[in-house]
């Protein structure tokens, strides 16, 4: 089997769903990483060098991108004209990599590579939906007839949430399945299980007790509930790590100059999450309930109770399973609430670290492998 994945974020730039399942395959299988954009890719290659950002390295997984025009973007004519240019570009790829040797098997993330469904001799096209990606406020509007498509046309469409799944079977039941999010059990848990993990000098400094996060901060991430943690905590040391996107920069900004309790990291590597999460002594989801992100099934969960930490979060419908497990706040006053017995209180690290178990990466892409070749085998 070969593999082309149109991915909606760069190889080297934030450790998604799509790494983790993809670079599970089998090893046997070629793999073709498609970057949703060539000229950002250039610019995180230039980023990354200097921040020293490494994503792991898999020897059958090769990555790309299509040099399109970007301001051809902007309108339906031109846009068509980019969609050759990606047509093109794929099929010279598919057959330069003897990719087309073999069963080949398409899986979009980007809806913007609808174009090539259909056209690069493929036993299988999966569109794989991690998001609500219509709600998220960067996406251009038109990227939404792409979306359509894909879910009209495509073979196979799994999704990361319940909710997705109820959603996507308004539009189509047939060949519709949930594959929701995981973690690297044996990644995270060292934070847990290893005493010998070093803190990383960089958060030395930082006095206990620590309520940490990590992942990206865009337009779902709740500055008001941030702030009034770090306003009625004075005393605790809230640590955030990951990229912030241009939008929210001016109000994370704001909150460093007013609170000397906020630490804030930027992005570090996935290899050193687990020496970070260590240091903290209470994990939050702080984000904003709405329908973006009543959809999300966050990967951050399942790394914090890894990673044997209590979790307060806001609650999300795809956490309800999870109530009796974690702090599941409705509105700010509970979430402040439990981040105080998150901190006093003992908790079960057997059943974090069984939750964990359950939702490993490994069982995620052993669905997805049996759904591939089950499908490319029948047809």
């Amino acid at each position: 089997m070969n593999v082309v994945c149109f991915s909606d974020v760069a190889w080297n730039f934030i450790w998604q769903r799509q790494h983790h399942l993809i670079s599970r395959f089998p090893a046997g299988w070629k793999i073709l990483y498609v970057e949703p954009s060539f000229w950002k890719a250039c610019i995180l290659k230039i980023i990354n060098f200097f921040s020293q950002i490494k994503a792991p390295k898999n020897s059958n997984i090769l990555v790309t991108s299509i040099p399109t025009v970007p301001l051809f973007e902007i309108s339906k004519i031109t846009r068509k004209i980019n969609d050759k240019i990606i047509l093109h570009c794929m099929q010279s790829l598919v057959r330069s990599h003897n990719l087309d040797n073999f069963l080949l098997a398409l899986i979009i993330y980007n809806p913007r590579f609808s174009c090539v469904v259909g056209r690069l001799g493929e036993c299988l096209s999966c569109y794989d939906i991690i998001d609500d990606k219509l709600e998220f406020k960067a996406i251009p509007r038109w990227l939404e007839i792409h979306h359509k498509f894909l879910i009209d046309n495509v073979n196979m469409i799994t999704v990361s949430s319940a909710v997705l799944l109820k959603e996507i079977q308004k539009h189509r039941t047939n060949d519709v399945f949930l594959i929701g999010n995981g973690v690297e059990t044996s990644h995270f848990k060292k934070a847990l299980l290893d005493k010998q993990m070093i803190i990383p000098n960089d958060i030395r400094h930082i006095k206990y007790p620590i309520v940490g996060y990590i992942g990206s901060i865009g337009e779902w991430f709740d500055f008001n509930l941030l702030e009034d943690i770090l306003r009625i905590y004075p005393d605790v040391s809230v640590l955030l790590i990951g990229w912030v996107f241009t939008k929210q920069r001016p109000l994370l900004k704001k909150l460093q100059r007013n609170y000397k309790n906020l630490y804030f990291l930027g992005r570090r590597s996935y290899s050193m999450l687990p020496y970070y999460v260590r240091a903290f002594t209470v994990c939050i989801i702080p984000f904003r309930v709405y329908k973006l992100t009543q959809a999300v099934n966050p990967i951050k969960l399942y790394e914090y109770l890894a990673a044997g930490k209590p979790v307060v979060s806001m609650s999300l419908s795809e956490l309800y399973n999870y109530k009796d497990v974690i702090y599941l706040a409705n509105d700010y006053k509970e979430f402040l609430e439990f981040i105080q017995m998150a901190l006093h209180n003992r908790h079960d690290t057997e059943k974090f670290l069984e939750i964990a178990h359950e939702n490993d990466w490994q069982s995620k892409v052993e669905q997805m492998i049996e759904l591939i070749v089950n499908y490319c085998s029948q047809h």
